[in-house]
């Protein structure tokens, strides 16, 4: 009996359920894991999750799930980190990556397109994904053969499975926010307590040089002396 196809939707429910069971610290494997059933899915070479990093206007690889596994972060590293038309049409403007060929990039994208002709890669697609408001993660396919066609629905599905990438992160940069919260909290009273204890031992001893053993006998109104008088 042949096994069913993956469907898609199947696909997206078991990525969305598994990232809702784990812990912070599992996040990594989840992402490295998806990114291989994703290539599968799609049958391509390489699918890698992206980081933009605004302050130096580069698109950083992440993770990543490739076909050959004895250069896929060398490849990663030449397109994207030398990259800046990329990151301008991501970033700034907000569009899609999609080509078949390298024939297809723009002339402005020449250093993109001497990058993907010198590590092989063919066709490409990135779509954005805009996440409370900024686009801090993409994700990408890539294709080793020219001509590779990249369908409508393939970029909307590639999203949707990007956004729960995105928000898999999100969920664990809030969490982990949360434990240090937790750890500097209990640090916080930790040293509180060793304040107190420091200082308790010295409060100590004025109280006692207070207490009299003749039970403050000799106070005025008695006194001895005043007691006379009384009489």
């Amino acid at each position: 009996m042949l096994e069913r196809p993956l469907r898609f939707e199947d696909l997206a429910s078991d990525l969305s359920a598994r990232f809702l069971k784990c812990s912070p610290n599992q996040v990594d494997d989840e992402i490295t894991r998806a990114l291989d059933l994703i290539r599968h899915f799609f049958g391509v070479d390489c699918c890698s999750l992206m980081e933009v990093l605004s302050d130096r206007k580069q698109i950083h690889v992440m993770n990543m799930s490739h076909e050959e596994e004895s250069k896929p972060l060398a490849v990663a590293v030449e397109i994207f980190t030398r990259s800046p038309w990329f990151y301008h049409r991501l970033v700034e403007q907000g569009e899609p990556i999609v080509f078949s060929s390298c024939e297809q990039l723009p002339p402005e994208a020449n250093g993109e397109w001497a990058s993907c002709e010198k590590s092989g890669v063919r066709a490409m697609l990135i779509p954005t994904l805009g996440i409370e408001g900024q686009l801090k993660h993409v994700i990408g396919l890539w294709s080793n053969a020219s001509g590779r066609e990249w369908p409508a629905a393939y970029l909307r599905r590639l999203r949707l499975l990007g956004e729960i990438f995105a928000y898999a992160l999100i969920y664990r940069r809030d969490q982990e926010a949360l434990l240090k919260s937790k750890r500097e909290l209990a640090e916080a009273f930790g040293e509180i307590k060793r304040l107190k204890e420091q200082i308790e031992p010295k409060n100590k001893h004025p109280r006692e040089e207070i207490i009299s053993p003749t039970g403050f006998r000799d106070i005025i109104g008695v006194s001895d002396p005043f007691s006379l008088l009384q009489d």
